[in-house]
């Protein structure tokens, strides 16, 4: 099966990170949970060597 750009997949997390998060995100910019979330799994991939750049 070949995915798309346009899939996506659900992640958990507890309420209380996701308040944390929403306290974060006026602050620093981030316009919703998932920009923030995304863009940290991204650095944390990059940290890691790991990362490798979506194709759209």
């Amino acid at each position: 099966m070949v995915m798309s750009s346009k899939d996506y997949v659900i992640i958990k997390i507890p309420k209380a990170l996701a308040d944390e998060i929403d306290a974060f995100l006026g602050k620093h910019g981030y316009k919703s949970r998932a920009e923030l979330v995304k863009d940290a799994i991204r650095s944390l991939l990059r940290e890691y060597g790991a990362y490798r750049k979506e194709t759209a």
